[in-house]
């Protein structure tokens, strides 16, 4: 299936959601998603007739549609769900999210869903999850520049990530299907979308650092520890909190979000 999303309308959001995970939503909103159609959505905390799901959060939940393309991958999704299984609590005072069970029992189910218009035809199918919502502000939202302690706690972060996974069952991350162009080992494809860039100066920097990269890991790789790496820990997917209340408190690292690009690859 092509690169696509599901077109819903207001009314079949929640009735998708009463459907597969027995839940009532009150309200929803739109997050931005490069691949996914990714919704937050609040629901009623004394409404469930999920066993799996017995009291709701007060804090929501995101609705996570994959794009079509990963369909016929859904091994992918499957990995992703237990490395957040994994890190949950392993990750001291950081927040991942987690796969709540449909009524069903799965952590992700394939629905039919339209995807050109919000009708019922045509429809194709589409893997959908539930997720745990970390409630806080994007780092790429936060209106200061990062302190250095924030960069610090962020390399701290990285390193606590790669000790942990140390212990994460590899056998778990299943080859992919769908081979993204983001993923480290696949650098060189890159240089197919350089004609994007019009600033000359900066295409002559973005093709040299590329161009260097590459002959390190061609000749470096195997020498480098290899392990499952977040694969897209930048500031629109680390979550930050206020220390307090207060217009000037400082801003800590919360959590991160959006495992979709997890690969096994070089961890340095």
């Amino acid at each position: 299936m092509a690169s696509t999303k599901p077109v819903l309308t207001e009314e079949q959001i929640p009735e998708l959601v009463k459907e597969l995970y027995g839940l009532t939503v009150k309200s929803w909103t739109k997050f931005d998603g490069y691949d996914d159609l990714n919704l937050f959505i609040k629901v009623d905390p004394a409404e469930s007739t999920n066993s799996n799901i017995p009291s709701p959060s007060s804090d929501g939940y995101v609705l996570k549609i994959s794009n079509g393309r990963f369909t016929v991958d859904p091994g992918s999704i499957a990995s992703q769900n237990s490395l957040m299984i994994f890190l949950d609590g392993r990750l001291t005072g950081i927040e991942v999210p987690t796969p709540k069970r449909s009524l069903s029992g799965n952590y992700w189910d394939f629905v039919s869903l339209p995807w050109k218009a919000p009708s019922q035809t045509p429809t194709e199918k589409f893997i959908v999850r539930l997720l745990t919502f970390t409630p806080g502000k994007m780092l790429s939202s936060v209106a200061t520049e990062p302190s250095t302690e924030v960069l610090q706690q962020i390399g701290r972060l990285v390193g606590r990530f790669a000790k942990t996974m140390e212990n994460f069952d590899v056998g778990l991350v299943a080859p992919p299907v769908v081979k993204e162009i983001w993923h480290l080992q696949n650098c060189e494809q890159v240089n197919s979308l350089l004609d994007a860039v019009d600033d000359s100066t900066q295409l002559t920097v973005f093709r040299d650092v590329l161009a260097e990269f590459e002959r390190h890991l061609t000749t470096h790789r195997h020498e480098l520890p290899q392990g499952v790496i977040h694969g897209d820990l930048n500031e629109g997917n680390i979550v930050m909190e206020q220390s307090a209340e207060e217009e000037n408190a400082q801003y800590f690292v919360k959590g991160i979000i959006d495992f979709s690009d997890m690969h096994f690859s070089c961890k340095i």
